[in-house]
């Protein structure tokens, strides 16, 4: 007959049935001892494999730069090119930096909405931002800044008072560079109906005032925040 196994002969198949019932308990035991350590084998293989992933996440976190990112001085360039202006310590409310543009987004275009008041400013340029477009739509300083993208990055807003005094102070002050003397820029923040901030700064300090909301020859600056 082809093949590796053949039937067994009546000799062979006279010495199988002679096997007492002592020696058929000891066939089954053997194979119950084979299956236990076969069994026993895997379960270990799988530990050693659940013990492999755990040390190759723990591995993971711990690698440089995983807990450790990257931090930013004052007059460090940011993410997106701009310049960094302000460090509030660490992540909070989903950012930690601010910064601000290197060139203007434009050389003057107005604030808009002449003769609105919009009302409930806050020292927080993006919240003042997303008001006045939902307010006023397009053609406007916080419009040009919150659709602006300058390398990928389309966070930008316009800065508030409390935020573009921050970046006379902690940028021009301190010799960083950033906002030129002597010009003036839009703020977010509103004065009254017909009229918002601009602040400008004079080489000692800056300074703030009201400007009408439709003059067209105040430059803007956007900034923006953000988390390392």
């Amino acid at each position: 007959m082809a093949g590796p196994f053949r039937p067994l002969d009546n000799a062979s198949m006279k010495v199988l049935q002679s096997f007492k019932i002592e020696d058929k308990v000891l066939i089954r035991s053997s194979i119950s001892i084979y299956l236990l350590w076969r069994d026993k084998v895997l379960w270990r293989l799988r530990f050693l494999l659940v013990i492999s992933f755990v040390a190759a996440v723990v591995l993971a976190c711990s690698s440089p730069g995983a807990n450790n990112p990257k931090t930013y001085a004052i007059g460090d360039q940011g993410p997106a090119g701009g310049l960094v202006f302000f460090d509030q310590g660490s992540v909070i409310n989903g950012w930690r930096y601010k910064e601000v543009a290197q060139s203007d987004q434009s050389a003057g275009i107005q604030w808009g909405g002449l003769g609105t008041l919009i009302g409930g400013m806050t020292n927080d340029g993006k919240a003042n931002t997303d008001a006045i477009v939902s307010a006023l739509g397009a053609g406007t300083a916080a419009y040009l800044c919150k659709t602006l993208s300058i390398n990928g990055y389309n966070d930008w807003f316009l800065p508030s008072q409390n935020e573009l005094s921050d970046v006379f102070q902690n940028l021009q002050a301190s010799g960083h560079g950033g906002i030129p003397a002597n010009v003036d820029y839009w703020t977010s923040s509103e004065l009254t109906a017909n009229t918002a901030y601009q602040g400008h700064w004079i080489g000692i300090g800056n300074t703030f005032s009201g400007a009408s909301k439709n003059s067209t020859t105040i430059p803007v600056r956007a900034i923006r925040r953000f988390a390392p």
